[in-house]
């Protein structure tokens, strides 16, 4: 039950995504409708040349110019969120295309969302105490995934 659930939030980012285009009156070609699909349905925060190699499988005559183009709309029209990195390439979050925290693993590379941390909580504080006004927070952390942790332990006790 919980995958259908899942499935349907996926859905409806793709959804979102596409009418946020076509009330900005932006072309909705086949191709643009895949990239919003890849960047909908990938939780994983893929970069550019991701997108543009799961694109080339459908599209293979598709330039990378594409992709970078309709990103760039998409990040204008606030549809997806840019995680930057400077050693790594930027990130491109479509499912949760709001500012969030992130946690990255340095050996494998993946991003992935931190959940359960109270943001708006955190923000309440530092104005509170800062007088600030915050127009957007970047949390990232970085460190070493379980999986790959456990591949390191392996490694270390000599079983491959």
């Amino acid at each position: 039950m919980k995958d259908l659930n899942i499935m349907g939030q996926y859905e409806k980012r793709y959804t979102e995504m596409q009418a946020s285009l076509k009330k900005k009156n932006y072309k909705v070609t086949p191709q643009r409708l895949a990239i919003l699909k890849i960047l909908a349905y990938n939780p994983n925060h893929p970069k550019i040349d991701e997108i543009y190699e799961i694109l080339r499988e459908t599209f293979p005559t598709t330039s990378p110019a594409t992709v970078y183009k309709t990103v760039a709309v998409l990040k204008s029209l606030k549809e997806v969120l840019e995680i930057q990195y400077s050693s790594e390439g930027n990130r491109y979050d479509g499912v949760n295309p709001v500012s969030h925290p992130h946690i990255y693993c340095t050996e494998c590379n993946k991003v992935f969302d931190i959940k359960g941390l109270d943001i708006e909580k955190i923000i309440a504080n530092l104005t509170n105490r800062t007088g600030f006004t915050v127009d957007q927070v970047r949390m990232d952390v970085s460190g070493t995934c379980p999986a790959c942790k456990c591949n390191e332990k392996i490694m270390n006790e000599g079983k491959i």
